[in-house]
């Protein structure tokens, strides 16, 4: 449903954006 899609890209998101703060903090 949308909604499962609207889950499963927020979830995606998310989880990029843990993966770019935790490679900008690893490289300070």
């Amino acid at each position: 449903t949308s909604i499962t899609w609207f889950v499963g890209s927020a979830h995606l998101y998310d989880h990029q954006l843990v993966a770019v703060n935790q490679h900008l903090g690893g490289s300070q």
